[in-house]
């Protein structure tokens, strides 16, 4: 009777870790989230309710530029409005000017997209703004599409799959002092 008890004991005990450990693994893969949205750091869309037609509660951001002079410019990208997850680079060489965009390791890239608003006037509706008029690394001409104008508004839409627990990915706080900062900055840049 005793070495039946001590078998089923350690057939439970078995059976509790082999539990505990598909239990762990299920846990790990729910931090696996596909279809997160991805833009370039800036302004929010929400923070300017009033400046355009259709409010929204969404956390899309947008990102004050002057294409006017010629260089690289190397963006923050923020996923889900929790992490920094890569970058966006605009070039821009006299006329031209190219974007293209890098993540961070283990993303799953699902859709980019991205334009240039000549102000928040423009903007109708933050949710259908058409993002696909551009393509990211073919060029595109400042005075023929975007009839001259170097102060523009990037809006850059993706969607993506990544693990929001990865300790790759850096945390992005709205209330942290750089990204407070880097806003009042680039206001600046603002029609």
């Amino acid at each position: 009777m005793r070495k039946m008890m001590l078998r089923l004991t350690s057939l439970t005990l078995v059976l509790v870790l082999a539990l505990s450990c598909v239990t762990a693994l299920a846990e790990k893969e729910t931090t696996w989230h596909p279809d997160q949205s991805v833009c370039t750091m800036g302004p929010m869309f929400r923070n300017h309710n009033s400046k355009i037609g259709k409010k929204t509660n969404r956390w899309y951001m947008f990102t004050p530029m002057d294409l006017s002079e010629d260089g690289e410019y190397v963006l923050d990208m923020i996923a889900a409005n929790m992490h920094y997850i890569g970058t966006c680079t605009v070039k821009v060489e006299g006329d031209a000017v190219t974007l293209s965009y890098e993540f961070l390791p283990n993303v799953t890239e699902q859709s980019m997209a991205f334009t240039f608003l000549p102000d928040l006037k423009s903007v109708e509706d933050v949710e259908t703004i058409d993002r696909t008029k551009y393509q990211f690394g073919e060029p595109l001409s400042i005075q023929e599409d975007l009839k001259g104008d170097t102060r523009v508004l990037l809006s850059v839409l993706g969607w993506i799959g990544y693990d929001h627990l990865g300790k790759e990915y850096p945390k992005f706080n709205y209330h942290q002092k750089k990204y407070l900062q880097y806003c009042r900055e680039v206001k600046k840049l603002m029609d």
